[in-house]
């Protein structure tokens, strides 16, 4: 009995998402213009993803389903460098994002995880792994037109070792 009970308590205690979520985050830097750069060396660990991270004042509550948020209309460019040379570039938008709750221990009420492809059911699940590895040190530049999303910030989510 008591073995059955431990199942389903440690399946509540980590989510649905417990093979999926991140085991680490960490706030690259806050987007305060539409054009921003940053310096990030990557942790040690595997499965990066970029996020845009935004507080409960910028996320709209007004759609169909009020449980799953959606973030302020934005399009835009993210380009990856290394030592001045190109790792990679992809667009970005509002279109293109996987809202997850990986930042809300951070105190954020959205993090959307940024995607090379459009979002689809589960895209989200491919990590940024041929552009950001383990141990390195990368150039991110991020441009958004007409402008990004309201106080928002870029963070990164990784699976620890």
């Amino acid at each position: 009995m008591r073995k059955l009970f431990l199942v389903p308590f440690c399946f509540l205690l980590t989510g649905c998402d417990a093979v999926l979520k991140p085991s680490q985050e960490r706030k690259i830097g806050d987007l305060k213009t539409p054009n921003s750069k940053f310096t990030l060396r990557c942790p040690t660990g595997e499965s990066f993803r970029l996020l845009v991270g935004v507080p409960e004042k910028a996320v709209d509550w007004s759609q169909k389903n009020p449980h799953i948020p959606k973030i302020s209309d934005f399009k835009g460019q993210l380009k990856i460098t290394q030592n001045g040379n190109a790792v990679c570039s992809f667009p970005i938008s509002s279109t293109r994002v996987s809202r997850t709750n990986w930042l809300e221990r951070d105190g954020l009420e959205g993090g959307y995880v940024l995607q090379t492809t459009p979002a689809q059911s589960g895209d989200y699940l491919q990590p940024l792994d041929g552009c950001l590895k383990s141990g390195q040190t990368y150039d991110i530049e991020i441009s958004f037109s007409p402008k990004q999303p309201a106080n928002s910030s870029l963070w990164l989510a990784w699976l620890g070792r």
